[in-house]
């Protein structure tokens, strides 16, 4: 099994432990029946009505531990989420190394117009130029920085003092210690479209290593959280009316054949029901 994943020029992800398991979030949701019931669904099921009904407490009882290495602004947006516990290198005692994030030019493209806080592709000749001067602007401020930063150390002074120098593309390290339960929900934040793209490439590096640990809780997650949905009330309006449902719910064959259990189904139904145009 993989336990590190390279990401961006000098980053990595590292799975160092875990514990739990699938089993062991079904084991801890059934802790809630105790005497007097039945074991009826299959790990699977039960974790997966877990995940879509958002009753999500047995996940806390599954942790993982990552080694990461990544600059520190994408430290900085792993840190803001509050449901980790980390402990970073610290620079007053060690010497920073010499590597600094410089992006590709491919990712120095202009601001987006429909996104705020995000960029968009270099798609022109004049943008990529831009692109590629910005990249070697940011490249030599990098360098400059560094120099800096060794001649003030040279100096004699503390290396508290001499850090200060040192922009945010400074590569950290970190341990970072996460429950499932929070680790999905920083996923589904940093895996989405309009997150930092330097952000989004660590979070699919922890995704590609926690994948093979917690097979079923994460199909679940993919079905009912990442690739999902949620409809307000003014959406599932607007959606009836354009679709002017009058016509017969597909079969339930159909919907297993989709992956939906026999109970989705029938909540679908009631619920298609009790919305559809009288």
């Amino acid at each position: 099994m993989e336990k590190t994943v390279k990401v961006l020029d000098h980053g990595e992800v590292t799975l160092v432990d875990w514990f739990g398991s699938d089993e062991r979030i079904a084991d801890v949701a059934r802790g809630s029946y105790k005497n007097g019931t039945t074991r009826v669904s299959t790990d699977e099921q039960l974790i997966r009505y877990l995940v879509r009904n958002q009753h999500n407490s047995p996940l806390e009882f599954v942790q993982v531990i990552f080694h990461m290495k990544m600059p520190i602004f994408v430290a900085r947006q792993l840190v803001r989420h509050r449901t980790i516990k980390m402990n970073e290198a610290s620079l007053r005692y060690s010497e920073a190394p010499d590597e600094m994030y410089v992006p590709e030019g491919s990712q120095c493209g202009p601001q987006s117009t429909s996104n705020k806080q995000g960029r968009a592709s270099a798609d022109s000749i004049n943008e990529a130029i831009i692109a590629s001067i910005s990249r070697s602007h940011i490249k030599d401020a990098s360098i400059n920085a560094r120099n800096s930063y060794k001649l003030i150390l040279g100096n004699n002074t503390s290396r508290e003092i001499s850090r200060i120098v040192l922009p945010v593309s400074q590569y950290t390290e970190m341990s970072v210690s996460w429950d499932l339960r929070n680790l999905l929900g920083f996923l589904k934040l940093r895996q989405d479209s309009h997150a930092q793209w330097e952000i989004r490439v660590y979070a699919d590096a922890i995704y590609k290593l926690i994948e093979p640990l917690f097979p079923i809780t994460v199909a679940a997650y993919n079905d009912y959280i990442r690739n999902a949905r949620t409809l307000s009330s003014m959406e599932q309006k607007l959606l009836f009316s354009l679709a002017d449902i009058q016509t017969d719910i597909p079969s339930e064959s159909y919907a297993t054949d989709l992956g939906m259990s026999k109970r989705e189904y029938t909540e679908f139904c009631d619920w298609l029901n009790s919305n559809r145009k009288q």
